[in-house]
């Protein structure tokens, strides 16, 4: 990673082009460990603070029985790891680059399902819900390819697809059916640093 990598990615003077990007509802919800907090200090190092922060704010006010406490956690995860940087990230590049932000909420949404989906990797899937699986298939193939051809993403059935930019920043909710949602105060848990990347100096031959 170059030093000056903020600069690049951040200011427009490196990579151009446009950009689908987007993470799914329910990231790290299939994740079978006893204690999700457990992973706190493997995850988050000094952070580890601002995840239990989170975690307490979902909690107040409710019986923190363990199924509540595994689902704050499992929210707290998915957001830290994977959809809080995704929208940030999607925000900044939005600033000058066409960017379309979604969240894949097809349950049961864990990480990489919408790839399953794409690729028609049903075998694990309810048959009773094959019809609407191939929906979301057909949907998903259908916005790679119009993305792909240059155009706006777009499916048949799907309303209008609008940037990613402030100070609506418009998502995209893919499901059945398919839903466009503005979320100006993000549509993550907040809180978190706002770059967690350290970069290590190389080190130097002997």
């Amino acid at each position: 990673i170059p030093e000056n990598w903020e600069d690049e990615l951040y200011t427009g003077r490196g990579w151009q082009g446009r950009i689908l990007i987007g993470s799914n509802r329910y990231e790290l919800f299939a994740d079978e460990a006893p204690r999700l907090q457990d992973q706190c200090r493997d995850l988050y190092g000094d952070n580890t603070p601002l995840a239990w922060r989170a975690a307490d704010a979902l909690l107040t006010g409710k019986q923190p029985d363990e199924a509540a406490v595994r689902t704050a956690w499992h929210r707290v995860h998915t957001d830290f790891m994977y959809r809080y940087y995704t929208d940030l990230l999607a925000g900044k590049l939005g600033n000058f680059l066409p960017v379309w932000n979604y969240s894949f909420d097809f349950l049961p949404a864990t990480h990489g399902f919408d790839h399953g989906v794409l690729f028609d990797d049903c075998a694990d899937f309810p048959a009773e819900k094959r019809a609407d699986f191939e929906k979301m298939r057909d949907i998903l193939r259908q916005i790679y390819v119009s993305f792909t051809l240059g155009e706006t993403p777009s499916a048949e059935g799907m309303p209008v697809w609008t940037m990613y930019r402030a100070p609506e920043y418009a998502k995209m909710h893919l499901d059945i059916p398919c839903r466009m949602e503005s979320h100006p105060q993000g549509d993550s848990l907040q809180g978190f640093p706002p770059c967690v990347i350290v970069r290590e100096e190389e080190e130097e031959s002997v």
